[in-house]
């Protein structure tokens, strides 16, 4: 999708009426996008429901979830184990189209282990 037709509403982003979670608020460098590749890689997953995709990555360091949605948009959420009282985990996740940018600007810099995976969910 080209990207004239994300339209910011507030701190929500739109591809015509659907929601896209909030935006970027950074243009991510080259070397931004290699080291998001390099987090990704080794913490990242990406899954498919139906005909929508998302990618979903946890840490119990915050910094690493607000850079990543600084850098490509997405949402945050904290998570508290019931079994581990005072443990907190924060999940950054990235929907729609937003997540096939993020895996097409990171693909070429994947191991062939994570490109497979991705090309089986995006059916390519």
């Amino acid at each position: 999708m080209p990207l004239s037709i994300f339209m910011p509403k507030g701190r929500e982003w739109y591809a015509g009426n659907r929601p896209l979670g909030n935006g970027p608020t950074e243009r991510p460098t080259m070397r931004d996008i290699a080291w998001a590749a390099g987090v990704y890689e080794g913490e990242g997953s990406v899954t498919k429901r139906g005909k929508g995709i998302r990618t979903n990555l946890v840490q119990k360091d915050a910094w690493l979830c607000l850079r990543l949605q600084a850098l490509f948009g997405g949402t945050l959420s904290v998570m508290r184990l019931t079994s581990r009282p005072g443990s907190t985990y924060t999940q950054w996740s990235l929907g729609g189209v937003r997540t096939e940018g993020f895996l097409y600007t990171i693909f070429t810099m994947l191991s062939p282990r994570r490109r497979a995976q991705i090309r089986k969910v995006l059916g390519r």
